[in-house]
């Protein structure tokens, strides 16, 4: 294996999210061999300015205590929301090594978390299609006869995932065609089949009606119909679907076991298993909250026309 690709996490104002993760880091292979960045945002309101220092306390006491090689922990005095915090902190860490990757709080990981990153890193970084790596994976009924340790999917995934500096540095953060794709209906259609929900997250985004990062991540991935590589037994467990999150609400359809122990995996060319790929879409499709999502937009643009950007 080559040099491990440092660890990144994301923390802001979830103290008990954020120890639960960082102890389930801490039981990981490999993390004496890892560089480990904790990136604390500043509080947006004043309400959370003490659950913001009391997460920096639970950070700062796990720093001393750590197995990892090294820990950085990196606090802003602003708010500087997800969107801009995963960008700006992503591509420092990226420019400095070259690969990545990536948590938030409120991510649990396998023992063998950081192996199964790290060796897919290692597999795919000379492999042009592949776009990043994913350490979750959902329950899917395709999965229970598949006979691979990884899949391929069009659509990415942001619990726990891996890039290399190569693929970041190609994206447009400010989607500047943006005008150009909505008004093409076929590569709106296109964008929708990698994931149900994508063009209304796309629209919500470049209306200032979300901030989010891994939308415009994904379009880019799109736009150069690349792969992410998924594996069949999920490696991460997302605890922040309870409702605490500043971006998510309740829901247990993902919630997930993760897998036990450690054993050889064995990656493999870059190709969709149709099956599989049309199971994982469906299913994110299934989400309530996804299938609403058009109805909700269609709904903000009836209400909101003289403010979008495609106005005329």
């Amino acid at each position: 294996m080559n040099k491990l690709a440092p660890l990144v996490l994301f923390v802001y104002n979830r103290p008990d999210h954020t120890q639960r993760c960082l102890e389930e880091l801490n039981k990981c292979a490999l993390v004496e061999q890892t560089d480990f960045y904790i990136f604390s945002d500043g509080n947006k309101r004043e309400k959370d300015k003490e659950a913001v220092a009391e997460t920096r306390r639970v950070v700062d006491e796990f720093a001393k205590n750590s197995r990892f090689q090294n820990v950085y922990v990196r606090k802003s005095e602003v708010n500087n929301g997800l969107k801009k915090s995963v960008i700006n902190g992503a591509t420092d860490i990226l420019k400095q090594y070259g690969k990545i990757i990536v948590l938030e709080d409120d991510l649990l990981v396998s023992e063998d978390f950081l192996i199964f990153m790290n060796g897919a890193l290692d597999y795919y970084e000379k492999v042009p299609k592949i776009w990043s790596i994913s350490g979750y994976t959902p329950d899917l009924k395709s999965l229970k006869t598949y006979d691979k340790d990884v899949y391929m999917v069009e659509r990415g995934g942001s619990w726990g995932w891996a890039t290399w500096y190569d693929r970041w540095e190609t994206i447009d953060w400010t989607a500047s065609d943006y005008k150009e794709y909505r008004a093409d209906k076929k590569r709106v259609k296109a964008f929708r089949k990698i994931g149900y929900s994508l063009p209304e997250m796309l629209d919500a985004q470049m209306n200032g009606l979300i901030d989010s990062w891994a939308v415009l991540f994904t379009f880019e991935k799109f736009k150069q119909g690349r792969y992410t590589v998924n594996p069949k037994l999920s490696r991460i467990k997302n605890i922040g679907t309870d409702g605490s999150g500043t971006h998510s609400r309740a829901e247990k359809r993902w919630e997930v076991g993760l897998k036990e122990g450690i054993s050889p995996i064995t990656f493999i060319p870059p190709e969709l298993d149709k099956k599989v790929n049309r199971d994982f879409y469906n299913y994110l499709a299934g989400n309530f909250f996804i299938r609403n999502a058009r109805k909700y937009w269609q709904k903000y643009k009836i209400a909101n026309h003289k403010a979008m950007v495609l106005k005329k």
